[in-house]
């Protein structure tokens, strides 16, 4: 999924994980910042537990993954802190119960 989004916007992803027992590459979630600056807010929560996996302010680019800790929902805030759109691309890989724009 590639989304993409005004200077000064914000936008929201969440996918149901259940708590992997494979690595990254089997099971997780990929960003990719292609244009602009945000500030990044990689977060879980469900079931009683919670967790931030990154924070971050003025990200110009990133890739990566997580591996839930837990079942959940875990994914995404960003806001563009610039003057110009940003686009993001997301990749899920793995069994999840649900994608969503939570914006």
């Amino acid at each position: 999924m590639r989304i993409s989004w005004a200077a000064d916007g914000e936008w929201r992803v969440r996918v149901k994980f259940r708590k992997a027992l494979t690595s990254v590459a089997d099971n997780g979630t990929y960003p990719k910042l292609h244009v602009g600056r945000v500030n990044i807010d990689l977060h879980g929560h469900g079931g009683g537990n919670s967790v931030t996996y990154e924070k971050g302010r003025g990200s110009t680019g990133a890739e990566g993954g997580i591996l839930a800790d837990f079942d959940g929902e875990h994914g995404w805030f960003w806001r563009n802190r610039d003057s110009v759109p940003v686009t993001v691309t997301v990749l899920v890989k793995g069994e999840c119960a649900e994608f969503k724009d939570a914006s």
